[in-house]
């Protein structure tokens, strides 16, 4: 995939050309030409921007200063109000990307404002759940959820490096990014495993963080209920109920006491649901009389005199009638009939099942008077407290019960995750052929481009135990200056996009840098150089100072000259 133009424009009020980039192959330089640096011309902007096509969520970043968190109020303003787009182009061949009478591949336009939407070929995009996942499968031909393609996008887009940073290996501008995280990215990069192996690594590893985070909750959730050492509490509580049932013995000497408290509280319950059922039943036995007198009373209102006016009057009006009125008296007769025999059916079956459940309802209030009268003789209603206090606490201890069975349960669905991660780095271990060859192709080019460039030769090697950072770089001399790590970051880069294109691997085929004002000229020439040679796209910003001397670079590589006149807004 490369970059083959980007448009910045007005939409509002109407659409106005801002600016109209187009790239190139190999060396795209955005040259900052104001003399002096630090004049905010827009080249490091117009980076960022990119790198919003490519996903980035911040859009603030394009008018707020970094290391002061700084806002260009004016700038801000102005992309604000007039609804500034950027549309990024992208080719997936180079015969596309030089065919200027050919229309770009995809187009994927962002509103720069605040809720401006984001589109691939002119389709709105929800950033996470479709925006992302169609940039990835674009531009990876992937689509599993790991690694994740924010991720995957920072090998290529480096627009956040500060000029002291190191990043070689650890590439993403989030700091906190694990080992596991990293494997998951080389292992896709370099196919140092089967694409299956490490999608179940991911899964592993999703899985593993899901349970310590729901492990954390749980405890959190124990916290709120002051309760600190589960065990402990289900024994005391265990220990309480004991002592409870034992004071309730004591305070009655009949042994069958707490069965007949829980059969009467029973009974009592289910007499008060009976007596609900009766009422429901009273009321549709009291609904079906009064539309059996409403059908009796509807009788005697259409008298046989009625029906032969409203036959006559149906005559009058020229309507075909086949039925005689002495055919409509029978009929009306009939359907009255049905009526009445459908209610006094439906009365005469409630009516019987009222009864039944008033007899049951009758029966059982015996048996609770019966319960309530041996139990009389002792201090029921202290007894009755106590029975209260007992039922309370041991569903406190079921409540208690259950959460140590959910927890237990967590527990060993994390410990059978760990086994599987287990099994799969051992699987790993004794695997590591596929990981070494990947890397011989990626060292070939690695180790020959170090040393044409830098003058040092480097290469890489495989980790292979999990826990552990996946590379390892390995250098014939260990000293390194901070022009030559810059650089170094550029061969390594560089050199995996000849790798990919040897393995038919589907990535970007352009990187983005910003701050190479660190790197020695004469490495600087030796690397522009070299991507010279490459069907890649090296797009760089950069203090017109630092380059003008370079023989190789010609004004063809400037893609875009940036001055203090003429800022990258034009405000």
């Amino acid at each position: 995939m490369f970059i083959r133009r980007l448009i910045l424009q007005e939409t509002h009020p109407k659409i106005k050309i801002i600016r109209d980039i187009p790239f190139k192959l190999d060396i795209n330089l955005i040259v900052d030409d104001s003399k002096h640096s630090g004049n905010n011309v827009g080249k490091t902007t117009l980076l960022k921007i990119i790198d919003i096509c490519l996903g980035q969520k911040d859009k603030s970043s394009i008018y707020t200063d970094q290391e002061t968190n700084l806002i260009n109020q004016p700038l801000k303003n102005y992309i604000h109000t007039n609804k500034v787009e950027a549309i990024l182009e992208l080719s997936k061949s180079i015969d596309n990307l030089n065919n200027v009478n050919q229309k770009a591949d995809y187009f994927i336009s962002v509103g720069l404002f605040s809720h401006g939407k984001r589109k691939i070929n002119n389709v709105e995009k929800n950033i996470d759940d479709e925006y992302l996942p169609t940039l990835k499968e674009i531009i990876f031909d992937y689509v599993e959820p790991y690694p994740r393609y924010t991720d995957l996008i920072k090998k290529f887009v480096r627009v956040e490096i500060d000029a002291g940073s190191y990043k070689l290996l650890r590439f993403s501008p989030n700091k906190i990014l694990s080992n596991l995280t990293y494997r998951l990215i080389y292992n896709f990069l370099f196919n140092l495993i089967d694409t299956e192996d490490n999608i179940k690594l991911a899964n592993t590893r999703l899985n593993s963080k899901k349970f310590d985070e729901e492990i954390a909750n749980f405890n959190k959730f124990l916290e709120k209920k002051d309760i600190k050492n589960l065990e402990q509490t289900i024994f005391n509580q265990s220990i309480f109920i004991k002592k409870l049932t034992k004071q309730i013995k004591e305070n009655v000497s009949d042994d069958n006491f707490l069965f007949k408290m829980e059969k009467s509280k029973k009974l009592k319950n289910e007499i008060g649901l009976i007596t609900q059922s009766l009422g429901s039943l009273e009321f549709q036995i009291n609904m079906i009389q009064q539309n059996l007198e409403y059908t009796f009373q509807s009788k005697k209102d259409l008298s046989p005199e009625v029906l032969q006016t409203l036959y006559n009057e149906t005559r009058e009006l020229k309507v075909d009638l086949e039925k005689t009125f002495n055919d409509l008296v029978i009929f009306n007769d009939s359907l009255v009939k049905n009526k009445v025999k459908y209610y006094e059916s439906v009365l005469k079956t409630k009516s019987n099942e009222f009864k039944e459940i008033q007899e049951y309802k009758k029966s059982l209030k015996k048996e609770y008077k019966s319960l309530a009268s041996s139990i009389e003789e002792y201090d029921f209603d202290n007894a009755d407290e106590l029975y209260n206090n007992l039922v309370q606490e041991q569903a406190k201890l079921l409540e208690l019960q259950s959460l140590q069975l959910e927890l237990k349960n967590l527990n060993t669905s994390k410990e059978s995750n760990l086994n599987d991660i287990a099994d799969l780095e051992t699987t790993l271990n004794f695997n590591p052929k596929e990981a070494d060859d990947n890397l011989d192709i990626f060292n070939k080019y690695f180790q020959k481009n170090t040393k044409d460039v830098l003058k040092n030769e480097y290469h890489l090697g495989y980790n292979t135990s999990i826990n552990d950072f996946p590379l390892s770089l390995f250098a014939t001399d260990e000293s390194i200056s901070i022009g030559t790590k810059k650089g170094l970051i550029s061969v390594f880069d560089i050199s995996y996009l000849q790798y990919a294109k040897e393995t038919n691997k589907q990535v970007p085929y352009f990187i983005v840098y910003d701050v190479i004002e660190t790197i020695e000229n004469d490495i600087l020439t030796r690397l522009f150089n070299l991507v010279k040679t490459m069907n890649c796209q090296y797009i760089v910003a950069v203090l017109n100072e630092k380059i003008k001397d370079i023989d190789v670079i010609s004004e063809n590589d400037k893609i875009l000259t940036l001055t203090k006149e003429n800022k990258l807004f034009m405000i």
